[in-house]
């Protein structure tokens, strides 16, 4: 095994449930955000792996709390639910690098005379709205440029943000979610 697995611990002023590993080969920490909850706190615990699969935690101490009970924690979920989660993070990082990029985008929506790039697909896989506009024989679905006079720059600018990565990097006018809302 080329892993270190460290749970719990004190960092002066409390007891935590963190779960890390460290990559041996590499001497890359990891840390597991998805740890159960309901996962004692604790330090001063005894832990062991058993068949490459379970970290088997016993005991531990919690302020004024001595446990006498056995934990586990199941190793492949973690990788798994570690891996999930990288796997949207890459996802997240890599759409946005795609976002508004003129290259390879097959759409320009004109917003406030602002050119903002996309690519249909992306957008007609997560708007219902434009998958009908972009599709049954409408003209905008011949268009290169389309004209977007329902809504300002900035709120469309961050509807195409979430539309590509499911999240909005800054929300400068929390109102202009509340336009979009009404307008698209």
């Amino acid at each position: 095994m080329n892993k270190i697995y460290i749970f719990g611990g004190f960092n002066g002023k409390n007891c935590n449930n963190d779960l890390y590993i460290l990559e041996i080969q590499t001497l890359n920490i990891i840390k597991i955000a998805s740890i159960k909850k309901e996962l004692r706190k604790r330090q001063r615990h005894t832990a062991a792996i058993i068949n490459n699969e379970d970290i088997l935690v016993f005991g531990g101490y919690y302020g004024l709390q001595w446990y006498n009970s056995v934990d586990i924690i199941n190793i492949k979920t973690l990788f798994i639910e570690n891996l999930v989660e990288e796997k949207a993070s890459n996802y997240t990082e890599n759409m946005s690098k795609i976002f508004n990029n003129k290259k390879f985008s097959d759409i320009c929506f004109v917003v406030d005379g602002v050119n903002l790039y996309g690519h249909k697909s992306i957008i007609c896989s997560r708007s219902e709205y434009f998958g009908n506009m972009f599709s049954n024989n409408m003209m905008e679905s011949q268009m290169e440029n389309i004209l977007i006079k329902t809504t300002d720059y900035n709120s469309f600018k961050m509807f195409l943000e979430f539309v590509y990565t499911s999240s909005i990097s800054t929300l400068k006018d929390p109102n202009s979610v509340i336009k979009l809302y009404g307008n698209i």
